[in-house]
């Protein structure tokens, strides 16, 4: 099971597609639509790793009855609200990639920007095991996973600027672990000062 030990994404839920951090999903979920084969009738669709929902939101207003699954309580909350805004109807629930329960199959699984938490090689391929097993005949699986040189070029340090946010981030490869360990701080311009938050 995945460790988010206190909810990592308590705070950072509700800024994150603020900070743009839901656009490579959207851009990867866009290439898979532009590509996909006559989809099928009752397209059924599982986002797993929703996060505040952009992904599985996009797929139920191109058709599809989507469920999203992500671990974290403050990111399906979020997904439920945005959804909720969009008019959109999809299924978000709480739960852990590496313990899928039920035996629910799909046409369509996305695992965007979330098979990057798994801890080690033997995780990752448990997991598409998994995912894979709840395909139906010719469904598709599609994920995308950086490599460890795309993360080892992540910058030490970024600044910007979105709306009323101003966000700090910090990176550090780790050689021995072969993980790459961020730190956010973000502040909120909120009545008249500004309320810091960090993860």
């Amino acid at each position: 099971m995945l460790d988010i030990t206190g909810d990592p994404y308590r705070h950072l839920a509700a800024v994150y597609d603020a900070l743009g951090f839901s656009e490579p999903g959207l851009l990867c979920l866009r290439t898979v639509l532009a590509n996909l084969p006559t989809p099928p009738r009752d397209k059924i669709a599982l986002d797993v790793g929703c996060g505040t929902g952009k992904v599985a939101i996009a797929l139920a207003k191109a058709g599809w009855k989507v469920t999203g699954l992500d671990l974290s309580p403050a990111m399906v909350s979020m997904a439920r609200l945005n959804a909720m805004e969009a008019q959109a109807e999809v299924d978000f629930v709480r739960g852990d990639l590496l313990a899928l329960t039920g035996n629910s199959t799909y046409h369509l699984i996305t695992a965007f920007s979330v098979l990057a938490y798994l801890r080690n090689p033997d995780e990752l391929n448990c997991t598409l095991r998994a995912l894979a097993a709840r395909l139906k005949s010719n469904g598709i699986l599609a994920f995308d996973l950086p490599t460890p040189q795309q993360l080892q070029a992540t910058p030490a340090s970024e600044a910007r600027i979105a709306g009323n946010l101003y966000f700090l981030q910090t990176a550090q490869w780790n050689t021995e672990s072969r993980m790459l360990i961020r730190r956010l701080v973000w502040f909120r311009s909120k009545g008249g000062s500004y309320e810091k938050q960090e993860s």
